[in-house]
């Protein structure tokens, strides 16, 4: 394996993070009410949630690493 290969190279790593960021945009609500009650008290939910993740990965997409996937990111008004 080649320095240029092994950069690109994940498939030996497992990937827990999808799963996890998966389960907070389902329960995301539920998250908080349980993690951060007085935060989950002051949203107004009827305004519904906005996850940015495509966003941010466009901010981190240049750089030059392994795998790397851009965490959430809520955008203003979306909470």
């Amino acid at each position: 394996m080649t320095a240029d290969t092994q950069a690109t190279d994940t498939s030996d790593k497992p990937d827990y993070d999808s799963p996890w960021k998966e389960a907070l945009e389902r329960f995301f609500p539920e998250f908080l009410e349980l993690l951060f009650p007085a935060i989950h008290a002051e949203i107004i939910w009827s305004k519904g949630v906005q996850f940015l993740d495509k966003e941010f990965q466009k901010i981190v997409c240049e750089a030059k690493t392994t795998r790397r996937y851009a965490d959430e990111l809520k955008g203003p008004g979306s909470i």
